[in-house]
């Protein structure tokens, strides 16, 4: 998956990379802008709402662009396979998450307040939630697939893509189940699952990238064009409506079906776009696409400190300035990347 992340090689398709971008802007905005998400009332609301579930679809399409990558690319060696990402994606995740927990802890030590270090190692263990560092859940829940997939590669050359993409909606099915029940029963929907669980639910995205990306792969009619627009604003009209009539919780969903109509139209999309027609975009693109996975990892540090600073400034929980933190956390989060790139020893854990 390095080629989704942080590659410089001269085959890197720039459609994909405006993925990883909308991806990347999507998980901070989704995180600035939670609480508008929970139950919206008043018009302003629902505009604040609707402005969030733009972006609803940015951690599926995370599974999807790694699941293109790893899957078109897999060689046959495993246990290579396994050490390159262990080097590119386990160890930078776990070092940041080592440092989210030892920070979380001196924080709370400072303060004065109790440390209960066995829910802590629970929530890392179990949940992928090291503390401070909650946000990176999804990189853990990678894990999982990076374990699997010289095993589904190896799957999905040998059966029709028919048949791999019927076993993929039924597992996707299965957690849509699973994740809805538990949202109605007024549990905590996917936080319920265990990490290595929740990795393999995701593992429906994880070929669904594979798969569309393939079929993606050239250039797609205008008929595809509209219909992935339709479907976009269906899917953000209908989330939010969704937040308005059962709540955010719900509507939050990874299975809901709303969700994963949002996924697959953003990829389509993003792959019919003949984005080299653009040379300054395509540019643009080719920059800023291998920050993503610094800014995934740094991201989670900067929103206390900027948090906090508006506080002190005195402004306000509101959208416009929900969209500030989030626009403060990408610009830091970019800059710290390019340091920390030009740094020995450190250029390998962003």
């Amino acid at each position: 998956m390095e080629q989704s992340w942080n590659s410089t090689s001269s085959d890197r398709d720039e459609r994909f990379d405006l993925i990883r971008l909308y991806a990347c802007v999507g998980v901070v905005v989704l995180h600035a802008t939670g609480q508008f998400a929970t139950s919206p009332a008043t018009l302003c609301e629902l505009a604040s709402s609707a402005f969030h579930f733009l972006f609803r679809a940015s951690v599926p399409l995370f599974f999807m662009t790694s699941g293109y990558f790893q899957l078109s690319r897999f060689q046959g060696g495993v246990l290579s396979y396994y050490a390159k990402r262990a080097r590119r994606v386990w160890l930078p995740t776990l070092f940041w998450s080592v440092l989210y927990v030892a920070l979380f802890a001196l924080d709370r030590g400072l303060k004065g307040n109790e440390i209960d270090f066995a829910d802590l190692l629970r929530d890392w263990f179990y949940f992928g939630k090291p503390g401070a560092g909650y946000h990176l859940w999804f990189l853990y829940a990678l894990i999982p697939l990076d374990l699997l997939t010289p095993f589904v590669a190896r799957s999905v050359s040998r059966v029709s893509s028919s048949t791999s993409l019927v076993l993929s909606a039924l597992i996707y099915l299965a957690f849509a189940i699973v994740t809805t029940r538990s949202l109605l029963l007024g549990e905590g929907g996917a936080s319920d699952l265990f990490i290595g669980v929740l990795g393999l639910a995701y593992l429906s995205y994880f070929y669904w990238g594979y798969a569309f990306g393939r079929r993606l792969k050239k250039n797609a009619g205008r008929a595809t064009l509209w219909l992935a627009a339709l479907g976009f604003v269906a899917s953000v009209l209908g989330m939010t409506a969704t937040a308005w009539r059962w709540g955010g919780d719900y509507a939050r969903n990874a299975f809901l079906p709303l969700c994963a109509l949002q996924a697959l139209s953003v990829y389509a999309l993003a792959t019919s776009i003949p984005i080299k027609r653009f040379p300054r975009l395509t540019r643009c693109v080719a920059w800023f696409a291998p920050l993503t996975f610094g800014v995934y990892l740094i991201h989670v540090a900067t929103f206390p400190i900027f948090s906090r600073l508006f506080a002190r400034l005195g402004a306000c929980e509101n959208l416009a300035t929900s969209i500030a933190l989030a626009a403060c956390a990408l610009a830091t989060s970019g800059v710290a990347t390019l340091f920390l790139r030009r740094v020995p020893y450190f250029k390998r854990l962003v």
